[in-house]
């Protein structure tokens, strides 16, 4: 208020209205308006304090010295008493200033213990819960062991697996997994190339139940042994996923196509597995030979699988009443494979149904030849 009323008194004393426009006077009345917008704002009071303090406005401090000076002297009907305001900067209270300091580093000192404190505790908590869960997963795999020992092997299988993923702490329990898997695969295998399919069937499933690498070689073997063991659902669902992971596509439309027509009995489903295989096959032969690959190619370096390929397919072709293309596909499989006893009796059988009784005996007879064995289905002198 003593501000706001000192202000108003100087504002009417030097407003250029009041001194007939002088200049002198106008610019008295800019500095004492200013003065007023920094001493009615205490944001603007601090910075200027903070300013004179550091004598950074020493400079402007000086020219308004000056001005006012040359005022005083050519206007002396409005001077007024130059008194000169001498300014000293604050004294620092050393002692209250270590003491605040004392205060804030033993506040941060105790926040700091705090924290460290708390941190401490939560690893202590942390690292208990931690060898508790250790405790707890070592339980099981102990169990585990003692139900492999004794046969229960899909048990022991199923509690390992409930581990998850392995700690650094269980690389013992890493190993003994890797060689459950690894026997399995042995064991299996064995079956299989053996022919006993049922004990195969029995290992590669716990491979694809519960192992995490499930070989494709494997997948393959499991199927074979579901056709052997008259399984032909199970055997074509994996057969299925083998074509979606492109492997080696060509063996298996072979093995879908004598899954249908052997074990399902469905010839047409049979068919069109053996030429999607035809298909894929010529594509190789073109990418190999080229165009002339029925004029170049023999059956010396072909996969077994290229023989059953072509050799089912004419036989489908007669069981499905087409001796016409079963003729003209074993004539290309008398071409490649001229010692087989098979291609020549297919032709046979082809011939005979045409009523072409010279041909089918001739075929029948080069097949004696290579070793089958006698048919009565072929009429022959």
């Amino acid at each position: 208020m003593e501000i706001k009323a000192a202000f108003k008194k100087l504002a009417l004393l030097y407003h250029p209205d009041k001194n007939n426009g002088d200049e002198l006077m106008e610019e008295r009345f800019k500095e004492i308006n200013r003065a007023y917008q920094i001493l009615s704002n205490p944001f603007e009071k601090a910075k200027y304090d903070i300013s004179f303090f550091y004598e950074k406005e020493a400079a402007s401090v000086s020219s308004n010295t000056s001005q006012y000076t040359t005022y005083s002297q050519t206007n002396s009907t409005h001077s007024r008493p130059n008194t000169k305001r001498t300014y000293s900067k604050p004294k620092i209270n050393w002692k209250e200033n270590w003491i605040a300091t004392a205060y804030a580093f033993g506040f941060t000192l105790i926040v700091a213990t705090v924290v460290m404190i708390g941190i401490n505790i939560k690893k202590y908590v942390d690292e208990s819960k931690y060898q508790a869960t250790l405790v707890e997963r070592r339980l099981i795999f102990d169990q585990a062991k003692v139900a492999f020992a004794n046969d229960k092997i899909e048990a022991a299988v199923q509690s390992v697996n409930s581990l998850g993923i392995l700690m650094p702490e269980e690389k013992d329990i890493k190993e003994y997994k890797i060689a459950i898997f690894e026997s399995f695969v042995f064991e299996g295998e064995t079956s299989f190339n053996h022919g006993e399919f049922e004990e195969a069937i029995d290992y590669f499933e716990l491979i694809e139940k519960y192992s995490p690498s499930k070989p494709l070689t494997l997948k393959e073997h499991l199927a074979k042994s579901y056709q052997a063991t008259n399984q032909p659902q199970k055997a074509i669902a994996l057969l299925e996923e083998l074509l979606s992971y492109n492997y080696r596509n060509l063996e298996i439309y072979v093995s879908l196509a004598e899954t249908y027509r052997d074990i399902i009995k469905n010839n047409e489903e049979a068919l069109r597995y053996y030429e999607l295989g035809d298909k894929l096959a010529i594509k190789k032969y073109e990418s190999v030979y080229g165009k002339a690959y029925p004029l170049v190619m023999t059956g010396k370096y072909l996969p077994p699988a290229h023989y059953k390929l072509y050799s089912g397919l004419a036989d489908i072709h007669l069981k499905l009443g087409n001796p016409e293309m079963a003729i003209k596909t074993t004539k290309w499989n008398v071409k490649i494979w001229p010692d087989s006893s098979k291609c020549f009796i297919t032709t046979a059988l082809g011939y005979q149904e045409l009523g072409e009784y010279e041909k089918a005996c001739e075929a029948y007879t080069r097949a004696i030849e290579l070793g089958a064995s006698m048919l009565s289905t072929i009429n022959c002198p």
